[in-house]
């Protein structure tokens, strides 16, 4: 995941358009806090009693960073386009 900020923090610094611009700074809040929500799991991981309660603490934590890795997704599609057509300035269109 540490890779993936990397490029899209390049990414980022690489486009000219707008809308592009404002998607990757939301990829990569996700990102940020996914790596700090996952580091502190890890953390925290040892302190909880037992192992299903470790696995099922570890499972709604994935669930969530895994939803919200959908949602953006769902977002990027708005910027990839047939050939030939303009590009998007909205990142709601």
């Amino acid at each position: 995941m540490a890779v993936y900020l990397i490029w899209d923090v390049f990414e980022r610094f690489n486009t000219d358009n707008p809308a592009e611009k404002q998607f990757y700074n939301k990829v990569i809040i996700w990102e940020v806090v996914a790596l700090v929500i996952l580091s502190a799991w890890l953390g925290v991981e040892r302190w909880i009693p037992n192992e299903s309660q470790s696995a099922a603490a570890l499972a709604a934590v994935l669930v969530f960073v895994t939803i919200w890795f959908a949602v953006l997704a769902f977002k990027k599609r708005v910027f990839y386009r047939p050939p030939g057509q303009p590009p998007s300035t909205s990142p709601d269109t």
